[in-house]
């Protein structure tokens, strides 16, 4: 008799266990982040929209709970909201959250991008609500249906963006970022959710640390600081996934992908019945040479950009490769040289400065268009007039190199360009006292050293001159400030349309040293 009680329990707990098996969901999640408008492929062939397209079509073949999702940035210049917008919804994203970069081109700019997809976009941590615009466009949180399963998605948006772009006055970054996840987790838990994903554009540390200070959330979506995780790749910052708890002891994973639309994400992940992650497996997917591109789609991207092409206008030449982008946030550029020139000699003024975050690209010796001007200079900044002091103006130059030699790669933004003046640096001093000279072109035609009592009248954009990049300095210390001259776009496609062919050169304005 006990075999067959034995026989008996053990076919109750096989039948169980297939039960409880059965009532398990999984899940695909593809991810990007920090896409920042490269749909193509790069020089070497790797990245690009129509490579994604070919991942993103076998997992959905493979596995019809197919959740894409993307963490903000998806490009840089307003202008081409309604390129990426296209691309994001012929790829079927279900969700995104905001980015800095979704903000140059400020409320009607994001407005813009809003009304062109087909998907919703979250933002528990911005209060729209005083904006006419945005006001009723972006919420909280959304639910999508994945085969009848709902999930709820969250967002938060990068609390830098104030600093490092231009939402409107009209838009109230919200500080305690856990707390407004978790009553947005609290919201959906009370409608039957138990399934919920966060797409939050900040780094990853601060994700670990958020997702252990909030009880409900399951995924986290991010991406920042650019950083790579990966299993295979021995250069990768974090495993892929980050594994933690939440505050309640529950699994939590956090995955996120570099920049520049060269790796995509792909995260497996079961559910059981209530809710809670019982597996999980996945990694970073590099879209080299190995992963053929779409055809279909790589005709669709063409074609898009095509048309946008058609609409450019020649407005000029250059007789040089103007440089932009990279090299522009750690030493002097070309096209840094050509701005801050322009500027100075259209404000008048004794000295032009320009953070490098705003000179995005190069342009190559030939023809200069309309559509290229706009890839140097996506955000609609105007030109700023003030007067300095000596000594403050020094602090500006020491504020831009503050974060040099922290990135072999990137540098940052705040790194100055500048006409009628010249100064040198070391990135191994200590934050604060890292410039080693500062001196001023004279109307002789000779440099001297800054006198600090001195004042100067400086030449700007509207964004740092109010503060933006952390230049707390040229907000609280300008004298006689005016933010609103022409766009600095329109001001450099005047200047190369009547200066054609315009050759800059390297002249030694910014030195590096090296100790």
């Amino acid at each position: 008799m006990s075999r067959y009680i034995l026989s008996f329990c053990t076919l109750l707990l096989l039948t169980l266990t297939l039960a409880a098996q059965s009532d398990n969901t999984t899940f695909t999640i593809i991810h990007s982040s920090n896409v920042v408008g490269a749909n193509e492929a790069n020089a070497d062939g790797i990245g690009g929209t129509a490579r994604a397209a070919t991942i993103i079509n076998q997992a959905r073949a493979d596995n019809p709970n197919l959740m894409v999702f993307d963490a903000g940035d998806r490009f840089l210049n307003p202008i081409n909201f309604n390129l990426n917008a296209e691309i994001m919804n012929e790829l079927g994203y279900n969700a995104m959250t905001l980015g800095n970069h979704e903000f140059n081109g400020g409320n009607v700019g994001l407005l813009n991008f809003l009304e062109a997809a087909d998907f919703p976009f979250v933002a528990a941590n911005i209060d729209f609500s005083a904006s006419p615009l945005l006001a009723d466009v972006i919420s909280p949180y959304a639910v999508i249906d994945i085969n009848g399963q709902s999930i709820g998605v969250i967002g938060l948006a990068n609390e830098e963006t104030p600093v490092l772009s231009s939402p409107g006055p009209d838009i109230v970054f919200l500080d305690d970022e856990a707390l407004v996840t978790q009553q947005a987790v609290d919201e959906l838990t009370a409608q039957g959710i138990n399934i919920i994903v966060l797409l939050a554009h900040r780094e990853a540390n601060e994700n670990a640390v958020l997702a252990s200070t909030v009880s409900g959330v399951d995924v986290i979506v991010g991406g920042s600081d650019n950083v790579l995780m990966s299993n295979t790749d021995d250069n990768a910052a974090f495993p892929y996934p980050i594994e933690t708890q939440s505050l309640s002891g529950e699994p939590v994973v956090i995955v996120q992908t570099p920049e520049d639309n060269l790796y995509l994400g792909q995260l497996t992940v079961t559910f059981s019945a209530d809710g809670v992650l019982t597996d999980w497996s996945g990694d970073s997917i590099l879209m080299d040479e190995t992963i053929e591109a779409d055809p279909e789609f790589d005709a669709f991207i063409t074609e898009l950009i095509e048309d946008q092409a058609t609409d450019s206008i020649v407005i000029g030449e250059s007789g040089v490769v103007l440089v932009g982008g990279d090299p522009c946030r750690e030493e002097e550029c070309t096209m840094g040289n050509l701005v801050t020139d322009i500027i100075r000699e259209f404000s008048g003024a004794d000295v032009a400065i320009y953070n490098s975050g705003g000179i995005r690209a190069n342009i190559g010796e030939g023809d200069v268009s309309d559509t290229q001007l706009a890839q140097v200079f996506p955000f609609p900044n105007t030109v700023a007039t003030l007067e300095l002091r000596g000594s403050d103006l020094v602090a500006a130059i020491e504020h831009g190199v503050s974060l040099g030699g922290d990135s072999s790669v990137r540098g940052s933004g705040r790194f100055l360009q500048v006409s009628g003046m010249r100064y040198t640096w070391s990135p191994v001093r200590p934050v604060g006292n890292r410039v080693d000279s500062v001196e001023v072109l004279g109307a002789d035609g000779a440099y001297r050293a800054i006198d600090e009592n001195a004042i100067y009248s400086v030449v700007t954009n509207d964004f740092i001159r109010q503060g933006g990049d952390d230049f707390s300095v040229l907000d609280s210390n300008a004298i006689d400030p005016f933010d609103f001259g022409p766009v600095v776009r329109d001001i450099v496609t005047e200047y190369i349309g009547t200066n054609s062919p315009v050759m800059p050169e390297i002249e030694g304005r910014i030195t590096r040293l090296d100790s």
